[in-house]
């Protein structure tokens, strides 16, 4: 019975992660964010599947499940990077040299193609799996890799903790910030469990390993209930610690806004569609972790709705007074690179397409 029971958790887990996926793919004004959260609960669900797989027999006869099981395990760690990423910046756009985090990962999708085509061509009995035959010279190997790929997701998830514990401190015990730690700190187990079962080939670590993860992962929805508004709230817990010594203290941030404005109203640098926080950081002679505490303290907005807006409020201008120029045309006029980032701000601000905006507007 406890077979079955642990069977349909991690079962659920996954399943739960797949949909949780899916669930940040159909979400209206997505941002890159969302594609990484995607990424992490795809990966999450996928591993719950292939490890339910192992501990029930399945994949002895069916080790094409097992298919890029290194790959997942060396996504976890970026990805988790990428996550707090988001959370703490207020760039919506992945970091400059993103690809450097995915080196690894790459190296180990280029492993596991390779022991694909090895399968396909009858080279070897299975994928290459460690608790199917650790004897072969390449399982050897890939044990090794998948050991270095577990302590990976373990430092990250450690630092994860480090850099999350002063904002738990200053907000006085916040049940989100202590609910996020907490899965954190069950999650290092959990790779810790899965750490041992690697080393050992033991597969009562795996079990466990799946257990924590699934339980986790099923949980994420009633959180979600509980608390609609998580990552909001946990994004703005987390600022305030990085607010807390103040990046701006012994500035007169007047003459910086004053200039700020005229580059926006005078030189209208919003047009620019290569603008970035650190462009006009530099321009303002701040750095872009001082431009965004001036922006989210004193105008209580970040880098992209506050470009955004002037672009937008150029474009109602644009739409109404030249009826007969091309939506998109006007798109790039006020500093958008294509037709859809420019469609999901305008909807975001005025709550109808442009199009729509200008028939209204011009009966």
């Amino acid at each position: 019975m406890f077979f079955e029971i642990e069977t349909y958790i991690t079962l659920f887990g996954g399943g739960t992660g797949l949909i949780a996926a899916f669930g940040q793919l159909i979400i209206k004004d997505k941002r890159d964010a969302n594609y990484n959260l995607a990424g992490l609960w795809l990966t999450l669900g996928l591993l719950m599947f292939q490890c339910a797989s192992v501990f029930t027999g399945y994949s002895q006869n069916h080790s094409w499940i097992l298919c890029y099981h290194l790959t997942l395990i060396w996504l976890q760690a970026p990805l988790l990077y990428l996550a707090y990423f988001f959370l703490v910046s207020t760039e919506e756009k992945y970091p400059e040299k993103i690809f450097i985090l995915f080196i690894p990962s790459i190296l180990a999708f280029i492993l596991d193609s390779a022991s694909i085509i090895a399968y396909l061509m009858d080279l070897v009995p299975n994928m290459l799996w460690i608790f199917h035959e650790e004897n072969v010279s390449w399982i050897v190997a890939k044990k090794y890799l998948l050991i270095a790929g577990t302590i990976q997701i373990i430092i990250s998830l450690i630092v994860f903790i480090i850099r999350m514990f002063p904002a738990w401190k200053l907000s006085e015990r916040n049940s989100i910030l202590s609910i996020t730690i907490g899965y954190s700190i069950s999650s290092i187990f959990a790779t810790s469990f899965l750490l041992a079962g690697y080393v050992t080939i033991n597969l009562s670590f795996l079990k466990t390993a799946s257990l924590i993860t699934s339980a986790g992962i099923i949980l994420v929805p009633l959180i979600g209930q509980r608390y609609p508004k998580f990552l909001q709230i946990l994004q703005t817990e987390v600022k305030k610690e990085r607010y807390k010594k103040s990046l701006l203290a012994g500035r007169d941030v007047t003459p910086i806004m004053n200039k700020m404005i005229s580059l926006m109203e005078e030189d209208f640098l919003y047009r620019d569609e290569n603008l970035t926080l650190k462009i006009l950081a530099d321009r303002l002679s701040m750095n872009p972790h001082q431009l965004s505490q001036l922006l989210n303290e004193n105008l209580n907005t970040n880098f992209s709705n506050f470009i955004n807006r002037y672009r937008i409020t150029e474009a109602e201008k644009i739409l109404l007074e030249k009826p007969d120029r091309p939506v998109l045309a006007i798109a790039f006029d006020v500093g958008f690179n294509n037709k859809t980032s420019f469609y999901d701000a305008f909807s975001r601000f005025n709550g109808v397409s442009p199009h729509k905006y200008r028939i209204e507007r011009l009966r």
